[in-house]
């Protein structure tokens, strides 16, 4: 058993050893310290749940464009103008599904002193159904306001609400200027929306506007954009291959169609694909943390080898005092003991640092 007598020992050792006992605490914390920061992001990206209900039947699809000896040419775009004519006429395997689209420069905000630049995103009404959207003020968008009703409305963010317009709730219903059109705002996003980063992390939305008035919307037969997603809410999670053999030879058929005239591009073809919404956002991500999980085992383990070596030093050098007490009567428990509440000692000072830290 440790004594209080062993504690009080093991500590003014080790304050006669200050670069023996901050070297173990810095190598043992940092190893730990970024191997939880490996296993909370893996967590993060890999494990933890998406903010959605029924996240396990949420897709994105899109469509591989293909070159005439089949090579890929673009693994992740859609054919506008079929995507517009099939979006009507939605597959019986789904129970919901929306069109989503970007901007990727900045726009300007007109009607504004300042004209500050915010970011752009164009979708319909089943986006802010399958997200649940949540509202502070005002509505989402309405069955009246989904494809080809070019109703100019607006769905502003509680960031751009706050910081661009005071937070004064007599926003909604007033007009705003974005470019050259105005759009009326009818709701107000609430600053718990996690929206879907469709578009990397990195990008936040500021306005959200109907499809209608996405770049590229009315697109030529034959144009594809990387710029648009089709969203989509499966009926049954494993409801996603039949999905995909459903759409795929109406879009291939549609496609051949449409650039049979376009000598450039005849004997192309586009082939849609549909994944979870998961591994939508992933992408190659998780590949690289958990390379870095793995690298950051490696660093533990080496730091372990290491500090491994610092206490076989450091036993060494005081074999002589260790000697010394032996042959005054200190029994193996003594010994055993002083030696344990150096190394309680040394933990307790990692862990309040990696706390601080």
């Amino acid at each position: 058993m440790i004594s209080r007598k062993d504690f009080s020992t093991a500590l003014y050792r080790l304050s006669k050893a200050k670069g023996y006992a901050a070297t173990v605490v810095l190598t043992l914390g940092l190893a730990l310290g970024s191997l939880v920061a490996m296993f909370n992001l893996n967590y993060q990206i890999l494990a933890a749940p998406l903010p959605y209900a029924d996240e396990d039947q949420l897709v994105v699809g899109s469509t591989a464009w293909l070159e005439k000896d089949g090579s890929v040419m673009y693994p992740r775009v859609l054919p506008v103008s079929i995507f517009r004519q099939l979006y009507p006429k939605p597959s019986e395997h789904l129970s919901d599904q929306a069109l989503f689209s970007f901007s990727y420069v900045g726009m300007t905000l007109r009607d504004l002193a300042n004209s500050p630049q915010v970011q752009i995103a164009y979708t319909t009404p089943g986006y802010m159904r399958m997200y649940q959207m949540p509202l502070l003020h005002g509505r989402a968008f309405s069955a009246d306001e989904d494809v080809g009703s070019h109703q100019a409305v607006a769905v502003l963010s509680e960031k751009t609400w706050r910081e661009h317009y005071q937070a004064d709730p007599a926003t909604v219903g007033r007009t705003v200027q974005i470019g050259n059109q105005s759009f009326k705002v009818i709701g107000i996003t609430a600053a718990t929306f996690q929206e879907p980063a469709l578009t990397g992390p990195a990008r936040v939305n500021d306005i959200w506007l109907p499809w209608d008035y996405a770049p590229g919307a009315n697109a030529s037969p034959g144009d594809v954009s990387g710029a648009h997603f089709y969203l989509a809410k499966l009926k049954d999670a494993g409801a996603l291959q039949a999905f995909e053999q459903e759409l795929r030879p109406q879009i291939q058929q549609k496609f051949q169609e449409a650039v049979a005239a376009i000598p450039a591009q005849a004997g192309r073809t586009a082939r849609f694909h549909a994944e979870p919404l998961r591994q939508m956002m992933d992408g190659d991500s998780s590949k690289a943390t958990l390379s870095m999980l793995i690298g950051s085992v490696l660093l533990l383990l080496i730091a372990a080898a290491n500090i491994t070596n610092l206490l076989l030093s450091h036993a060494a050098r005081q074999q002589r005092s260790m000697s010394i007490q032996a042959a005054l009567g200190a029994q193996r428990h003594h010994l055993l003991g002083s030696v344990l509440a150096e190394l309680t000692w040394l933990l307790t000072a990692q862990r309040c640092w990696l706390l601080l830290s």
